[in-house]
């Protein structure tokens, strides 16, 4: 577990917040306006932390209010050991976060690698406050498929396929997240 105030010599400067409810102190960026149009929670892979979101938190929480969790285990939240780190316990802590401590509506998720099969998750607890989900280098899980699309490739399944670019600069997703966001 990282120190709660460790700056990583000032390329984090955002405060650490910590949530207790899931049973665990798992640390949170909470950035922008308190009564915004929608909230961007921006979820990382493995083996990171909300750390690989630093770029954007700052471009992005000038109009919109972002949320970035450290999951249980990673960056500055701490790793208990009585836990299963399965994707349900993940969900389960989002939930915490999100709904119970936070009270978040109109959210914009942002999904990173082992963030995509945790935000979908929490997207199909509560639709009513997922708006918009934006997934990047992740896995989203699709358990049964329609009949009608069941003979299709991946590529071909409307809002649940895959997409790939792998010549895409970092630049340019950075970008694509803040134009999309705006």
């Amino acid at each position: 577990m990282i120190a709660g105030e460790e700056t990583l010599d000032g390329t984090w400067p955002y405060s650490a917040r910590f949530n207790e409810a899931a049973g665990f102190r798992q640390h949170y960026v909470d950035e922008g306006p308190e009564r915004p149009d929608q909230t961007i929670v921006m979820l990382h892979g493995e083996p990171t932390w909300g750390y690989e979101w630093r770029h954007l938190i700052g471009p992005l929480s000038r109009r919109h209010r972002v949320v970035v969790p450290d999951h249980m285990g990673f960056g500055k939240s701490e790793t208990p050991q009585d836990r299963t780190y399965d994707a349900s316990e993940h969900i389960l802590n989002l939930e915490s976060l999100l709904v119970d401590t936070l009270d978040l509506t109109n959210i914009t998720l942002v999904l990173r690698d082992w963030g995509g099969p945790i935000g979908t998750g929490f997207a199909l607890r509560h639709p009513d406050r997922v708006s918009r989900i934006f997934a990047v280098n992740t896995v989203l899980p699709l358990c049964q498929r329609p009949p009608e699309i069941a003979h299709r490739r991946p590529a071909e399944v409307p809002a649940g396929g895959q997409w790939k670019c792998p010549f895409a600069a970092r630049s340019s997703a950075h970008r694509v997240v803040v134009a999309l966001a705006a």
